[in-house]
């Protein structure tokens, strides 16, 4: 009976597995990771995939790999669409 147990338990924990396609890694930046402060304001996400996060001091463009500063201007419209 327990082997049973363990079998049907071992299938159950299979079956509840996330494919591949839903796994998503998280990383964890800091000001130290290249924003000025660690406390962000907004954050949006445009159609391509880019990540942008607003602080208190500017808004900021996140590639997957490294910040880069940008003009509100550019936030602004995702800031539109996202109040919708």
């Amino acid at each position: 009976m327990r082997k049973f147990l363990f079998f049907l338990l071992s299938l159950v924990s299979l079956a509840a597995r996330p494919s591949d396609d839903e796994i998503v890694g998280v990383r964890i930046t800091r000001a130290q990771g290249g924003l000025p402060d660690n406390n962000v304001r907004e954050i949006y996400q445009d159609s391509v995939g880019f990540m942008y996060f607003s602080t208190h001091y500017s808004s900021y463009r996140y590639d997957g790999y490294a910040f880069s500063y940008v003009p509100d201007s550019v936030v602004q419209p995702l800031r539109l669409a996202a109040a919708r």
